[in-house]
């Protein structure tokens, strides 16, 4: 392919990009793609013919409405091709009431009332007309993004758009070709911070505060942050397997608050103050409650990673953290859902377990509807939280001079025993 020429137009721009957004239909003619953001909603239009075909992913971020509004930037296109991401469902809510409830003073109020048998209570009302507009709207919005998929499937067949499947009148991209597409950018990742120079805090803090940086300084930097975050020096292909672009550090964090009550002492005196120091314990030990809650009920050992879970075990497992006091906990740190029942209960465990790390083991016991943790990857990923919590300690000891008190990781440690050990 001949080397392509991309223009992004984003949510923030400076200088000579804003005046190519603002002049687009003059400058238009050197662009071979052009990304735009739901910044571009209103006040921009291509009236040229230019580009050949028009393509949109929608998320469910803006409603139906202004997603088919941002695909008509460009006036002259007669085809778009529409693209689902995620699955059609979201959780916002959509009731006016609790949306008025989570209002400041400014905008709603209390209304005691009381009924026949003369108790009191206490409702909300919106402070002026224009609140209760806005509620009502947001309320909307809400409900229509909560089914974004068939909102805009519903609103395209209304204004009249001709919708049809893209199978068929087009060559879909086979499962083999994404796959090969997806090893081939994989690969140049692992390839870019192979190669890339290892820089120290203060070189992270100005190409941090840089306007841009190269590909190059970028590698530079998803280096640093790769070996901070795994606590390595010298990153090895099962770390970059691990690493997985980034994916893994919100659930090290989680397994490392679930394994590790003491985890908030363990924490830098800048992190501690930050915050409040009380309400951040604890925050951390509802987690920590929380999470090896949910293990237990599963029926599985978080520190071994022994346990076999079966359909009827884990829709008791999803049965008993739904009605228990820890269901705000994960529902918060988007670790499970409890809206609705799931179809497949050991899916909804299987889901649960990645927001760790970790995964279902292949093969062997699945054909008997029997599920097993992968104890290979369970035992990597705590090693790399164990390394975490002794880089962590070492750098404040360091830092700080400080007594920091280490948890007791003795049935971890066992648990690591072999050739996955440190």
């Amino acid at each position: 392919f001949k080397q392509k020429t991309a223009y992004e137009i984003g949510v923030r721009l400076v200088g000579s990009e804003m005046c190519i957004r603002d002049s687009i239909n003059a400058n238009i003619a050197g662009v071979d793609v052009l990304i735009h953001s739901p910044s571009i909603e209103t006040g921009l239009s291509l009236q040229h013919a230019h580009f050949e075909k028009t393509f949109g992913l929608y998320c469910g971020v803006v409603s139906a409405s202004q997603f088919l509004q941002m695909m008509a930037r460009d006036r002259t296109a007669s085809h778009y091709t529409i693209g689902i991401v995620g699955t059609g469902y979201q959780e916002n809510e959509n009731s006016a009431a609790k949306l008025l409830k989570n209002l400041g003073d400014a905008h709603c109020r209390d209304i005691e009332v009381s009924d026949d048998n003369g108790i009191y209570t206490y409702c909300y009302t919106a402070a002026t007309p224009w609140d209760e507009r806005a509620i009502g709207y947001i309320a909307d919005n809400h409900d229509e993004r909560n089914q974004y998929a068939a909102s805009l499937w519903y609103l395209l067949e209304s204004r009249q758009f001709e919708v049809t499947r893209f199978d068929d009148n087009a060559v879909k991209i086979g499962r083999e070709t994404l796959a090969d597409l997806k090893r081939e950018t994989e690969l140049d990742y692992v390839t870019a911070l192979s190669i890339a120079a290892d820089i120290d805090a203060t070189q992270v803090e100005a190409l941090n505060q840089a306007y841009s940086v190269s590909e190059e300084e970028s590698a530079e930097l998803a280096r640093f942050v790769m070996r901070e975050e795994l606590a390595i020096d010298e990153p090895s292909d099962a770390d970059f397997e691990m690493w997985d672009e980034g994916k893994i550090v919100a659930p090290l964090k989680r397994l490392e608050i679930a394994v590790n009550p003491d985890f908030v002492k363990e924490l830098t005196l800048h992190e501690v103050e930050s915050v409040n120091p009380q309400s951040s314990r604890r925050f951390f030990m509802a987690q920590h409650a929380a999470f090896n809650a949910l293990f237990e009920a599963a029926g599985i050992d978080l520190l071994t990673g022994r346990g076999v879970v079966t359909a009827d075990s884990a829709m008791a497992a999803f049965v008993a953290m739904r009605d228990s006091e820890h269901r705000a906990v994960l529902e918060h740190c988007r670790v499970a859902r409890f809206a609705r029942s799931p179809k497949y209960p050991a899916r909804w465990i299987g889901e649960c377990l990645k927001k760790f790390g970790m995964a279902w083991s292949d093969g062997g016991e699945q054909a008997e509807r029997t599920y097993a943790l992968n104890l290979r990857r369970h035992a990597a990923v705590l090693v790399v939280v164990e390394r975490r919590r002794v880089s962590r300690c070492a750098s404040q000891d360091k830092e700080y001079g400080c007594h920091v008190l280490k948890p007791k990781m003795k049935r971890c440690n066992a648990g690591l025993a072999g050739s996955h050990a440190p």
